[in-house]
């Protein structure tokens, strides 16, 4: 009996898989989607997961408004490319410092003020004399800073790194302390972080989540993921905005803009302001929890502060036009 030809034979089976391969993508092609993306379920908001109604709107003077901060007396401060604003707890403007940097960041801790810009952060007292400067190098882009336990912690955008430096401006260690170099997925120069309770949380963007460590480094919580579902982070590179509270996160996000307050958990607690509040995809700058109990929002498209107020129980009360 005649042996069959094992080139012959893999040539034939070669061409079997093309024709295989061919026929299926055709067939695929040829059937319409079942599921289209619909960008309208996304902006959907079931009313009745909306805590909170506009009460009041502060308009800015400030060309480009890039970041909010709450001072320990309520002072609120709005960061702009060159200057900063404090405001009073209704909104009237108490003080304008004009900057002579093109400002990133902002945060307010322990009477201190620290602005960021570029690849430096400068610690401000109160009275605007600058007490420390922190040079991270020409490569550094920082985008969010804050003061916890006496400690600077910086989110490095450019760098995809966050660190954690002494009273004296010495990187301690790396937040997480092993790290590597793509831990951080950064779409865009955006990285948001917030310390509460010894605790920095950051925003890992591209990942869509947030991770909680210890100064350390240890990880203590992960909370967020991707999806279609209210509480989760949908897009490329979310939430934009991050502040934390005794009850959990107060989240902002772009392309589907929205604000939600999550239990650490990332359970929904509710939605505090809706895609409908907003004109613009990319308004969302920064939030914040005031002492009132009230949720600030830097809408940087209409360049002013909105302020939101917990609706009454079985309350329906009318928004402010916006």
């Amino acid at each position: 009996m005649r042996r069959a030809n094992p080139v012959l034979l893999l040539a034939v089976l070669a061409v079997m898989i093309v024709v295989v391969v061919v026929l299926v993508i055709q067939s695929q092609q040829s059937q319409p989607l079942s599921q289209p993306f619909d960008a309208r379920a996304l902006r959907a908001v079931d009313p009745a997961l909306i805590t909170h109604h506009q009460v009041d709107e502060w308009p800015l003077e400030l060309a480009d408004p890039r970041a909010m901060a709450i001072a320990d007396d309520g002072t609120v401060l709005v960061l702009g490319e060159d200057a900063l604003i404090g405001l009073d707890a209704t909104g009237i403007q108490r003080f304008r410092w004009s900057l002579p940097v093109a400002a990133t960041a902002l945060a307010a801790r322990d009477g201190r003020i620290l602005i960021a810009e570029q690849g430096r952060v400068h610690v401000v007292s109160g009275d605007g004399a600058v007490v420390m400067q922190v040079d991270l190098g020409p490569d550094s882009h920082v985008t969010a800073v804050d003061v916890i336990n006496g400690d600077l912690v910086v989110a490095d955008a450019r760098g995809r790194r966050v660190l954690r430096l002494d009273a004296e401006g010495a990187v301690v260690n790396t937040i997480p302390s092993r790290i590597p170099a793509d831990h951080y997925r950064v779409p865009e120069l955006s990285m948001a972080l917030h310390g509460h309770g010894g605790v920095v949380h950051v925003v890992n963007p591209g990942q869509l989540r947030i991770e909680s460590y210890d100064l350390a480094g240890n990880q203590v919580n992960l909370t967020g993921r991707s999806g279609s579902k209210i509480e989760d982070f949908s897009g490329c590179h979310n939430p934009v905005a991050l502040f934390v509270t005794e009850q959990g996160f107060l989240t902002g996000e772009k392309g589907v803009a929205r604000v939600k307050q999550l239990d650490p958990d990332g359970r929904l607690l509710g939605v505090v302001a809706t895609p409908a509040d907003f004109a613009n995809a990319q308004a969302i700058i920064a939030v914040l929890a005031d002492a009132q109990g009230r949720v600030l929002v830097l809408d940087g498209h209409r360049r002013m502060v909105r302020v939101f107020a917990e609706r009454a129980e079985g309350g329906d009360e009318d928004d402010d036009d916006e």
